[in-house]
């Protein structure tokens, strides 16, 4: 299939990763790049920063399962949830599924990843919808999607590149994320 050239400058196919393919500077710059809700607010979220803050809010035996939780998207794209969630995007779902799997497989993470980074994931986006519409949507503060009450900052893209790697490393180099650790 088709390859795509990544931030390192090596070259990968999206729809055939291999853990070897894959590297944390390549995540933590495009992810920083990807805006959050199509870009759709006052303000710019990326999704590494989305990311960011939901490693923050797991366990920290999860907290990197919730820092690559969307890593799949540095490969393929954020695809806003209603839209993914349709039977259209049903063969979108399979190939960013395996992504995720094999992202998950080369930093040593159990996959599928916990139901918290989910819980998690869901509560930050009630807290980021909260930042950017006014008024926010409908489906903010409903069962499972609860605002954590959380500052959202709205980081530009170098920074949300830099506290995503800062994250990873301090994560990585402390044995936190895959391992039993303390909050």
């Amino acid at each position: 299939m088709g390859s795509i050239r990544t931030y390192s400058g090596s070259r990968v196919d999206p729809f055939d990763l291999k853990p070897e393919d894959i590297r944390i500077e390549d995540i933590a710059a495009s992810l920083s790049k990807l805006c959050r809700f199509l870009g759709h607010g006052k303000h710019f979220i990326s999704v590494a920063e989305h990311s960011f803050m939901v490693s923050h809010l797991v366990h920290s035996k999860h907290a990197l399962a919730g820092l690559l939780h969307d890593g799949s998207e540095a490969y393929l794209q954020d695809i806003p949830s209603p839209i993914k969630a349709t039977e259209e995007f049903a063969g979108y779902r399979l190939i960013e599924d395996r992504a995720q799997q094999v992202i998950f497989r080369r930093f040593g993470l159990p996959y599928p990843f916990d139901v918290s980074v989910h819980e998690a994931d869901k509560r930050v986006a009630a807290d980021e919808a909260i930042a950017i519409y006014d008024p926010p949507p409908t489906w903010v503060g409903t069962p499972g999607r609860e605002p954590y009450g959380i500052p959202v900052a709205c980081w530009d893209h170098p920074t949300a590149r830099e506290m995503f790697l800062r994250r990873y490393h301090e994560l990585t180099e402390y044995g936190l994320g895959s391992q039993e650790a303390f909050l």
